[in-house]
């Protein structure tokens, strides 16, 4: 309605007031996550609020990464304002600060209805764009006798001969990184050369994998396979020697690295959620 006039604000990063009027707008519809976290490194603002007086009615945010030509974005619109334009002032402003950073496409994950079914009403013709999947491995399930091989050659099955004999001297790593506060893991080669490591973090009940990673030269040579193995039976010699619950392990990884998301369910872990985004059309 051409009657409105909200206060649409930007911001590179956010007070404590405001954060407390973002929570507070987010509580309407707590199934929804907001991204508003309050640290942001960037050269532009990825915060959008829009004001009617000192009342928050809307908010917008952006997820940067640097040297990324897309973003996904996170709004929400108090109920009693929707459908008044307050979404489309909000996603203006994104896309003018978005600009500066060289993105120039915003996808997002729709809330879902009652039913189940996506709200894609602020974006009727919705072109989907991704999924990114939660994995989960239960130990329980895992195949017995991988962690009982002091050889550790059972770890290297499926992985070609030459590179079986090449790993035979390899060795895993456990260092605790006190910067991450996680524990890093590594596979080196008989010359201390890391060849795929990756973080461990211990969430109580679950271990989160992140920060996945192989040495450029030695890719598709099925190392973070062997990386993957050696952690879960690593894992499994520990909690056998100590009487303790089968590890149970997290991560997360995005449909668009097939190759990835084949690794893990290769390892056995399973689909525990999984979340599909739009691509939001200007």
């Amino acid at each position: 309605m051409s009657d409105n006039i909200f206060t649409i604000k930007a911001y590179n990063s956010l007070t404590t007031d405001v954060l407390e009027c973002i929570e507070s707008l987010n509580s309407c519809m707590p199934e929804y996550e907001l991204y508003y976290e309050d640290e942001v490194q960037a050269d532009a603002d990825v915060f959008f609020a829009a004001w009617d007086g000192s009342r928050l009615i809307g908010f917008l945010s952006f997820i940067y990464v640097p040297g990324c030509d897309e973003a996904e974005i996170t709004a929400l619109v108090a109920p009693d304002m929707r459908s008044r334009g307050v979404f489309g002032l909000l996603l203006n402003e994104a896309r003018r600060s978005a600009a500066l950073l060289n993105i120039s496409h915003f996808y997002y994950a729709p809330v879902h209805t009652s039913d189940n079914t996506p709200d894609t009403a602020s974006n009727p013709s919705p072109a989907y764009s991704h999924s990114e999947y939660l994995l989960k491995l239960d130990c329980n399930n895992y195949p017995a006798g991988n962690s009982d091989n002091d050889s550790g050659s059972a770890l290297y099955v499926g992985l070609p001969v030459p590179l079986q004999e090449q790993l035979a001297a390899a060795s895993l790593f456990f260092h605790e990184d006190e910067e991450e506060e996680s524990v890093f893991c590594c596979i080196t080669d008989s010359e201390d050369n890391i060849l795929s490591s990756c973080f461990l973090d211990d969430e109580n009940s679950y271990i989160c994998i992140w920060g996945v990673e192989t040495d450029a030269h030695h890719r598709r040579k099925g190392l973070a396979l062997l990386l993957m193995q050696c952690i879960i039976a690593a894992a499994l010699t520990n909690s056998n020697d100590n009487n303790m619950p089968a590890p149970v392990f997290m991560l997360q990884v995005s449909g668009r690295n097939t190759a990835a998301l084949n690794l893990y369910k290769k390892c056995g872990f399973l689909t525990e959620s999984r979340i599909d985004y739009y691509s939001l059309h200007s």
